[in-house]
């Protein structure tokens, strides 16, 4: 069953996570840093909306031994943006596109490469009309300070408010709570 794909995404099989990682499975998922965890049968995913995020924790899975980006290619863990699909070549995974609900857009998914279900995996929270893919605003990295003006950190949400300085509208970037073992 394909992992929902929004923002930035780390993926990592399952049987990984209960080899290496300590406390396996139930630990992960309590150790993740942020709402968007999710899984499938065979895939985890944790989604995240800055770089800087997704580096800390990927460094984190790497110092306990998980390996990342080899020869030019993800081996355990890969990064997959939701538009430009994932950062390093993958063999054991596979983008997939589907409508649900009957909606008129469609939503991106990664599943583990030979798995031919069509039943979802989303975070527990998410919801259509909240989600990155129906209202995604993405800025790239390059551009950020010429149209973006940091306001604050809301430390009990988890967020950092922006001014958008093109449309004069506040906007949220979700940070990551570091959990990590």
């Amino acid at each position: 069953m394909p992992v929902l794909i929004e923002a930035i995404n780390v993926i990592v099989r399952l049987e990984t996570i209960e080899e290496k990682y300590p406390g396996g499975f139930n630990a992960y998922f309590e150790d993740s840093p942020n709402a968007t965890f999710c899984h499938d049968d065979y895939l985890t995913r944790v989604g995240f909306m800055v770089p800087v995020d997704v580096k800390a924790f990927c460094d984190n899975l790497k110092s306990l031994g998980f390996r990342f980006i080899e020869e030019k290619k993800s081996q355990e863990i890969v990064v997959v943006d939701q538009f430009s699909g994932p950062t390093r070549p993958c063999d054991w995974i596979e983008i997939v596109y589907a409508r649900i609900m009957d909606l008129c857009d469609t939503c991106k998914f990664c599943r583990l490469k030979g798995d031919t279900s069509y039943t979802f995996a989303f975070p527990g929270t998410w919801t259509w009309e909240k989600s990155l893919s129906r209202s995604v605003c993405a800025t790239p990295n390059k551009h950020f300070n010429k149209v973006m003006k940091f306001l604050r950190h809301d430390h009990e949400r988890c967020l950092d408010v922006y001014l958008s300085l093109l449309t004069g509208k506040e906007l949220y970037v979700g940070r990551a709570a570091p959990r990590l073992r």
